[in-house]
């Protein structure tokens, strides 16, 4: 590549807003499957899931799947447009189960306020805010983690908020944390 081509490229994407960023880069790991992480993998074939609301279920989403090493879970996760097309969706299920469509607990991260850039990467976290059919307070959410997903909660290394999933710079620790932090929520 040309210098001149090479700034322009940088140029483009110094204009990306970090939650754009954070899903190219996102991506790109997962352009040659299967991914391999340090405690799962991301297979070859996506599968469609419809994630809801109270309201009702939104349209059918492509999802890579992740399955966790010596774990009957799977994480179901792709970008989603419900706030801007930078959302990050992810939604912990048994592994190759049939799911009701637009059923179960979901955990989406607004990628307009869930990443940061640090200057040298983008971060991943959660405020903690979690609706179901009304929010639940970060108080209860953290005790009842504690009840019932106490080893989650210690191999995450305790949960605070903001809770920090990882960053682009290893992705596949990223979602390694991301599914344990996910399968704590759900």
């Amino acid at each position: 590549m040309s210098g001149n081509a090479s700034r322009a490229t940088k140029s483009a994407l110094s204009l990306m807003s970090p939650a754009a960023e954070f899903r190219r880069i996102f991506e790109n790991a997962f352009s040659r499957l299967p991914f391999r992480t340090p405690r799962g993998v991301v297979a070859r074939l996506r599968r469609e899931a419809q994630f809801g609301t109270p309201h009702g279920p939104h349209e059918p989403t492509r999802c890579w799947v992740y399955s966790a090493y010596e774990s009957p879970f799977e994480l179901l996760f792709a970008f989603y447009s419900n706030f801007s097309p930078d959302d990050l969706i992810c939604k912990v299920v048994i592994a190759q189960q049939t799911m009701p469509k637009g059923e179960g607990a979901s955990l989406q991260f607004n990628g307009n306020k869930s990443v940061v850039d640090d200057g040298v990467h983008f971060i991943l976290r959660h405020d903690g805010r979690v609706t179901i059919r009304s929010p639940i307070r970060r108080d209860e959410l953290l005790s009842r983690i504690r009840e019932y997903a106490p080893q989650a909660d210690i191999a995450l290394g305790g949960i605070e908020f903001p809770f920090v999933c990882g960053t682009t710079a290893d992705v596949g620790a990223l979602l390694d944390r991301l599914f344990l932090y996910s399968y704590a929520i759900e």
